[in-house]
């Protein structure tokens, strides 16, 4: 592996450990449990809470799906795969997003859209892992 590559991969490892910190609350624990405490720091409104709080239950059950598109992405950047790593960019938050908003508002209504953030980044990191093992030895080839 190139520096450039090294680089890119240690840059994407420090990126997804601060994307789950983030999304995991207070102290960098997962805890899924006190989600509705997180919440009330920016909301007092109960509705709200419960809400935002299902939503961060969600995000914290797949952050790490997340993370492995966030760095294959930067890996495919740091490797100069510029297809894999723009189909990467589109997915998580564009195409397969509003594709799983759509379905899973249909079949879940509300809980649907709480769910469907989660949805896309198990289905981005499907693909990631796919577009992975298809350009293997070429990333392994620099």
């Amino acid at each position: 592996m190139s520096v450039r590559a090294t680089v890119g991969c240690q840059s994407g490892i420090h990126q997804t450990q601060t994307v789950q910190k983030l999304r995991s609350g207070s102290k960098g624990t997962a805890d899924p449990g006190n989600s509705g405490a997180l919440m009330q720091l920016f909301v007092q409104d109960a509705g709200m809470i419960a809400t935002g709080a299902q939503m961060l239950r969600w995000q914290v059950y797949t952050a790490a799906f997340g993370g492995v598109v966030l760095l294959l992405t930067v890996l495919f950047q740091a490797t100069g795969k510029i297809i894999p790593s723009f189909l990467l960019s589109i997915s998580r938050q564009g195409v397969v997003f509003l594709l799983a908003l759509v379905v899973c508002v249909h079949l879940f209504q509300y809980q649907g859209v709480l769910m469907a953030q989660a949805v896309a980044d198990i289905l981005s990191a499907a693909l990631a892992l796919g577009l992975l093992a298809a350009s293997r030895d070429i990333i392994a080839k620099q």
